[in-house]
């Protein structure tokens, strides 16, 4: 029997229980959750011995074990989040970039400019240096959009909460901080600012729309007061193109008597987000080794060992279904396009962005063989899979082996 016969025989040959509490966990992720404990133990209790080898065990994880694991990948949930691994909110401090004071307080607005914020006043103190070059003109600016605020019926109080709003909405959509970020990255060199933009009856960002605005096409811009603080910023001598970008959101209305909010914020680059990119890139364009095993350290950087050591096993496994080569445990298989593919996948897919493919190789749907798609999710039922979305809304669950990434240089977000 051939290699890869012998890997999915092996699959084959599991209990019916193991199938029951595989699906079962499926079932559990697919919903949004972690699953319980005692739900990951039963997989292992009723894997076989060879399917645990597979996996780099011994025998079954205790349910201990299994409770560890899941408090570690919780925790860890929880400070990517904090920290900005993939999302970040925009009210932050602008010194430490701090989402909240100590204690969980509120941060504070700048008394000078009531723009800039500040989780205490040693942050402040420690920026005022830098800040003070700036403050007067955020001021101005500040006054100015207030005044328009009022003057279409808005009242002084909830001025800083409209924008600060308005920039918690474009933080919330899955994936815009990383489309945004990777398109600055992209087009550093031309001293870009990014600019986001929808309508007010936008509800899930269906109708949002980024343009990148390279310096020489800032006087196109018609708000004079954005393009002057670009100006004082880029021209600091603080600002660093490698290390820091600029975006504007904004929520335009067509009517003139409604004031247009925008939000403008320097922002630093990720270097996660932008070394995950850049692994993608080079996974889809060719099969190197070093492009594999750059991705598999970059899974470990950005997640717990615990984590980052299941995902791995999945490719191992992944290798053994598709090509019938059997990986060592701590070892990285060999690349191929559909090893690479599926890594790029899980990658894209983390940061919450498209993930756009051309279906090929598939036998009885051979009818869908240079069909474009998007991918979804993992499929629930088979985590070897994917579900994706034809372009004519048809949804379809494919192995790696069976798309290509038609990746052309530019990240965009999930669409909704």
């Amino acid at each position: 029997m051939s290699g890869p016969q012998q890997g999915i025989e092996m699959e084959d040959t599991l209990s019916p229980a193991f199938h029951a509490a595989l699906a079962e966990v499926r079932q559990v992720r697919a919903s949004g959750t972690i699953p319980s404990a005692a739900q990951m133990a039963s997989i292992y209790d009723n894997a076989s011995p060879a399917q645990l080898e597979a996996w780099g065990y011994d025998s079954a994880p205790t349910l201990a074990q299994h409770q560890q694991q899941i408090d570690v990948i919780n925790f860890t949930l929880a400070e990517n989040k904090r920290s900005g691994i993939f999302v970040q909110s925009d009210v932050f401090c602008g010194k430490c970039g701090a989402s909240s004071a100590p204690e969980s307080k509120k941060l504070k607005y700048c008394g000078g400019c009531s723009t800039l914020l500040y989780c205490g006043k040693d942050c402040a103190t420690a920026d005022w240096a830098e800040h003070k070059l700036k403050c007067a003109i955020l001021r101005s600016q500040h006054d100015k959009a207030l005044e328009v605020h009022k003057a279409h019926g808005g009242q002084e109080k909830g001025f800083n909460k409209k924008i600060h709003r308005t920039a918690a909405w474009f933080a919330d959509l899955p994936g815009l901080r990383n489309e945004v970020m990777l398109t600055a990255w992209k087009h550093r060199s031309e001293s870009p600012y990014i600019h986001a933009y929808t309508s007010p009856d936008d509800v899930d960002g269906s109708a949002l729309q980024i343009t990148v605005m390279s310096r020489s096409l800032w006087g196109v811009d018609r708000d004079r007061d954005i393009i002057g603080r670009l100006r004082e910023i880029y021209d600091s001598s603080s600002f660093c193109a490698d290390k820091d970008y600029m975006c504007a959101y904004t929520v335009k209305h067509s009517s003139p008597t409604h004031d247009q909010v925008t939000k403008l914020i320097k922002m630093p680059f990720n270097g996660t987000a932008i070394q995950g990119g850049t692994i993608v890139e080079a996974l889809t364009a060719a099969t190197r080794s070093e492009d594999l095993a750059d991705a598999f350290a970059y899974v470990k950087a950005s997640n717990t060992e615990i984590t980052a050591g299941l995902m791995l096993r999945n490719i191992r496994n992944l290798s053994m279904v598709f090509h019938g080569i059997v990986t060592p445990h701590n070892c990285i298989p060999a690349p191929t396009r559909a090893i690479n593919t599926e890594v790029a996948a899980m990658i894209l897919h983390g940061m919450q962005l498209e993930v756009d493919i051309c279906l090929m190789g598939l036998r009885s749907a051979a009818h869908l063989n240079g069909r474009n798609a998007v991918i979804r999710e993992r499929d629930p039922a088979n985590v070897d899979r994917w579900k994706a979305r034809l372009d004519d809304g048809e949804c379809v669950s494919v192995k790696a082996i069976n798309f290509v990434l038609t990746h052309h240089g530019e990240f965009k977000r999930k669409s909704p």
